[in-house]
């Protein structure tokens, strides 16, 4: 043994290898996020969520990470967080699209209507090309009044993709908003058709069996958007709601409204319950 670790040759073995362990604990951002999507499919959340925060650390500009961060939070029903991961992603990568598409995906979700319009404008100057950008800022043009602007856009997006789920989703709320609700309804189905989980999409068929006084397919529709996940939404819980109180199912609309004021209880405004309970 004395022999060996005299031996010149074995001690530059040895400290090679030495070194080359010293490189191989050196985990890649990459390797990071890997395991941490490795984790998400057990939902091991805190863990994924760690190796996101040594990813970004490791490199501040890796969207994987944030991204992968962001859908850890969010499955959680942590929405507010999970935007800071994306508003962070958008403040490290400026001119990456994905950051802002994701970051004004959740805007919409959350009611920030006029920044996922800033989102959205900003996308379409990083991706002029693609149907994701005009199917983001016309669902933000929409929902802030701007239905003629909605309506180019979700032209746009058709053109460029017409199988783009998200202009789909634009196609039907637009119906909506023009009394067009079979129209509307024709556009969820053929969502789910190519995403049969997709919550907004389960929303929107739900939406549109309400005004077309289908209560059964409404309820059906809303329950599978729980199935989903939908039920970290507000969305979620007020077409419940207004499904219930439509159909005359006053204990499940009570309960529904209940599940509206507990996801409210984070601090959003929930004025809209105290009107659905009057």
């Amino acid at each position: 043994m004395r022999h060996f670790l005299r031996s010149r040759p074995a001690i530059a073995m040895w400290l090679c290898a030495l070194m080359l362990a010293a490189c191989g604990s050196e985990e890649s951002a990459e390797k990071m996020v890997e395991r941490a999507r490795q984790h998400m499919q057990f939902k091991e959340y805190a863990e994924a969520i760690a190796l996101c925060d040594k990813a970004i650390a490791a490199q501040a500009d890796f969207g994987p990470a944030y991204e992968t961060k962001g859908k850890a939070l969010h499955t959680q029903g942590k929405s507010e967080e999970a935007l800071a991961a994306y508003v962070a992603w958008v403040a490290a990568a400026p001119a990456d699209a994905y950051a802002y598409f994701y970051q004004g995906r959740l805007q919409l979700e959350l009611g920030k209507h006029q920044d996922a319009l800033a989102s959205g404008d900003k996308l379409v100057e990083l991706a002029p090309d693609g149907a994701e950008s005009y199917a983001l800022r016309g669902t933000a043009r929409l929902r802030t009044g701007n239905e003629s602007g909605a309506t180019e856009d979700a032209k746009r997006a058709t053109e460029n993709d017409p199988k783009c789920l998200n202009a789909l989703l634009l196609t039907g709320e637009l119906a909506l908003a023009e009394y067009r609700y079979a129209d509307a309804e024709k556009a969820a189905n053929t969502a789910i058709k190519l995403e049969a989980r997709n919550v907004q999409a389960l929303l929107l068929r739900a939406r549109a069996a309400l005004e077309l006084d289908s209560f059964g397919k409404a309820r059906d529709a809303i329950d599978a958007a729980k199935e989903a996940g939908a039920d970290t939404m507000l969305e979620y819980w007020y077409w419940g709601a207004a499904i219930a109180l439509s159909a005359d199912e006053y204990d499940r609309a009570a309960s529904m409204i209940s599940g509206y004021e507990a996801v409210c209880s984070g601090g959003a405004d929930n004025s809209t319950a105290l009107v659905l309970r009057a």
